[in-house]
């Protein structure tokens, strides 16, 4: 988070009925406020008014403190106490009398102002005992609220009161005098977050192709995703980015941060599934987005939304013109994995020179319940040898066949893993399989082991 300096303005309107010279008195500035730089200037259409001085000022006060308040309570609640002892001494006191008092209406009186006392007592005592917590609750937080600036407050038990008052003199009766008033700032910050919301639209259904230069680079999910972004205009240098907000933000000086929208950019973004067998058997949904706009996008925290739902926290790195940045979503139900059991076989050849053959075969199933077509890409990695002398043989698919097929491609780096990229209909199945073969000799032991990476 940078650490910068700023001038923030302030609009004032003063609005009396009789000519005269009057006290306009702005409270709550911020500690770190440069009093040499106030400026106050009138409107253009105020001419029947002037400014005459301009002042700034910065005191303590000795209020009564929180704790001087929670002492005086727990005063009161002491004398109340006193109270009610008197009460239950005289009530003692009648009842060991009991027997030799002849005439029971003063008895009646005084049970009466007992019952009425005893209530009026109890319920202020129960006020006190609220007031007493509230207090502590109050204090509480403004010791966890303390600042460095706050320490002389703390310690000393005042508050520092910063005021600004500008005095003028109004000519005629019956007009409203507006004010503008800025100042220079140091010590602020600010950052930059982002809401995505991206709003998917079904795209025409066509087949895939078979060329794997190009296959879905025209058939992938397009969809308007819209980022409220920190800035609607920028300049861009060697060394900083500069934002500039077109419009004035009102934003308070309480120390507190404050998120304003200032801008919004629509990219064109891409819907994506990726499933990873071997590490978990669900979809994960992520958004390929292409910064498009004039802007460099700086570094933040991402929010995403999908049909009006909040949906997870993500961020978002320093973006330039034209760079490419992935929003991750989670995992997504609509989308369904099935993985079967692995099927063993094992073989032997040969009458001398025996050789063993284990046939080793998986299979994936997708599930599109979701109400559009979806792009799901599978990664998953065929049995690899340790030893030369223990030969790997792919069998499904075959990367060697010339047929198209029309659901998926699929595709084998150099690390052994296979990749495929299905285009599955919605409501419809997608069956992946997977086949290797093991060979070796008979004077070989050898260990299967299922490893994730």
């Amino acid at each position: 988070m940078p650490t910068m300096s700023t001038t923030p303005t302030v609009l004032a309107t003063l609005n009396k009925n009789v000519e005269g010279t009057y006290d306009l008195i702005l409270e709550g500035f911020s500690p770190f406020v440069d009093s040499t730089s106030l400026h106050v200037r009138a409107g253009t259409e105020c001419k029947a008014s002037a400014i005459l001085e301009v002042s700034y000022e910065a005191f303590f006060d000795n209020k009564t403190s929180e704790t001087t308040d929670i002492d005086a309570h727990r005063q009161e609640l002491v004398r109340l106490d006193k109270q009610l002892a008197w009460l239950d001494g005289r009530a003692l006191k009648l009842m060991s009398q009991d027997g030799q008092i002849s005439d029971l209406d003063p008895l009646h009186e005084f049970m009466d102002f007992y019952h009425t006392s005893l209530q009026k007592l109890h319920e202020r005592k129960s006020n006190e005992g609220n007031e007493i917590k509230r207090l502590i609750q109050r204090l509480d937080r403004l010791e966890e609220k303390v600042t460095e600036s706050d320490f002389d407050v703390l310690i000393h038990g005042r508050n520092e009161h910063r005021e600004m008052i500008i005095t003028v003199h109004i000519d005629r009766s019956n007009i409203d005098v507006n004010l503008e008033v800025s100042y220079f700032i140091s010590n602020c910050s600010c950052s930059a977050s982002y809401d995505n919301t991206p709003n998917v639209f079904i795209t025409s259904q066509e087949q895939v192709s078979t060329d794997s230069n190009k296959v879905l680079a025209e058939d992938e999910l397009d969809t308007p995703n819209i980022i409220y972004a920190s800035s609607t205009s920028t300049e861009t240098s060697m060394l900083s980015v500069t934002f500039t907000i077109p419009r004035r933000t009102t934003i308070h000086t309480d120390g507190t941060p404050h998120r304003v929208t200032i801008g919004v950019l629509d990219f064109n973004s891409k819907f994506i599934y990726t499933i990873i067998p071997k590490l978990w058997i669900h979809a994960y949904l992520n958004v390929s987005t292409i910064n498009t706009s004039n802007k460099q996008l700086v570094a933040g925290p991402a929010a995403s939304f999908m049909n009006n739902h909040f949906v997870t926290h993500s961020s978002i790195g320093i973006i330039c013109i034209d760079g490419k940045f992935d929003l991750p979503l989670g995992t997504d139900a609509g989308i369904k994995v099935d993985c079967q059991p692995v099927k063993t076989i094992i073989d032997t050849q040969g009458l001398i020179s025996k050789t063993y053959f284990e046939n080793i075969r998986r299979e994936i199933r997708l599930f599109n319940t979701k109400p559009i077509e979806v792009i799901v890409c599978v990664y998953d990695r065929i049995s690899l040898s340790l030893d030369e002398r223990i030969k790997v043989k792919l069998v499904v698919p075959d990367l060697r066949m010339k047929e198209p097929i029309p659901s998926y491609y699929v595709t084998l780096n150099d690390a052994d893993n296979l990749h495929w990229k299905c285009l599955v209909q919605t409501g419809s199945e997608c069956q992946l399989s997977l086949e290797d073969t093991l060979e070796w000799s008979t004077d070989k032991c050898i260990e299967l082991r299922e490893e994730s990476e």
